[in-house]
């Protein structure tokens, strides 16, 4: 019997729905690892800020002032000074910055699945993505 075109691409077909399989089974592990840093990051947040309301509460309001002559951080370094010196309040503003930071790693994590899917488009727009959130937490004020 000979071989029929139908019979010779059959072989390719398979090759592609196996390779279409494998990216359906990508793109569908990408979304849950990207769904659990996001959810990650909320639940962390969410936690350290109840750990810092909580010790407000059991402490009381410590007379602390800050570098900046403020009773609240109100920069990164000031999160970590009033860390250092067990501010419950700076523990609160922890929390807020890593709710801040959970989309940003998001976007991070996102680059990498584009990379490992080898989608240099959506890779080079999610790095410009990540850079733009980089620079306007960098060069935004302060308030203090």
């Amino acid at each position: 019997m000979a071989d029929t075109p139908e019979d010779q691409t059959e072989p390719a077909n398979a090759t592609q729905a196996n390779e279409g399989a494998e990216r359906d089974s990508l793109v569908h592990r990408t979304e849950l690892i990207i769904s659990s840093v996001l959810r990650g990051g909320v639940l962390l947040s969410a936690a350290v800020i109840a750990f810092g309301v909580l010790l407000f509460y059991l402490r009381g309001s410590p007379v602390f002032i800050y570098p900046s002559g403020r009773r609240f951080p109100t920069s990164l370094p000031g999160v970590w000074y009033g860390l250092a010196h067990g501010d419950p309040r700076a523990i609160v503003a922890l929390g807020l910055v890593l709710l801040l930071a959970t989309p940003v790693v998001r976007v991070a994590v996102s680059i990498i699945a584009f990379a490992v899917s080898r989608d240099r488009l959506y890779v080079a727009i999610t790095a410009l993505v990540l850079a733009i959130l980089i620079f306007s937490f960098l060069s935004g004020l302060g308030g203090g």
